[in-house]
This record gives structure tokens, sequence and C-alpha cells, in this order.
């Protein structure tokens, strides 16, 4: 039962991830959002977002 939780877990986060990664791209031309950690088949894939941000203000200005 514990598991199912996790894996429910695991698909939400994904899912807001997918999200939030769709946004940025939508909103920020030169964004670059990287995957890290990780290396099951099942995860929820954390986004780099403080260093795309940081590429992102060096790119640009």
């Amino acid at each position: 039962m514990s598991r199912d939780r996790d894996i429910e877990r695991t698909i939400r986060h994904g899912e807001r991830n997918h999200d939030a990664k769709r946004l940025i791209h939508n909103w920020c031309r030169h964004a670059h959002v990287e995957k890290f950690g990780g290396s099951r088949r099942l995860q929820s894939p954390a986004f780099a977002l403080i260093d795309s941000v940081a590429r992102l203000s060096n790119e640009i200005g």
C-alpha cells in the first residue's frame, strides 16, 4: 500500500514538473531546463531551475 502511494506521488510530481517545464519554455524562450538526479525507471524528475535561471541571466545580460 505504501508503495502504491509512492508511485502515485511520483507520477503527480512528474506531471507537475512537466507542466512547469512547459510554462518556462512558453514564457522564457532562452530558458534551458535540465534534469538531474535519479536513475530509477520510475522517478520524479527534478529540474535544475536555479541553474537554468542563472544561465538565462548570463545569456541575456
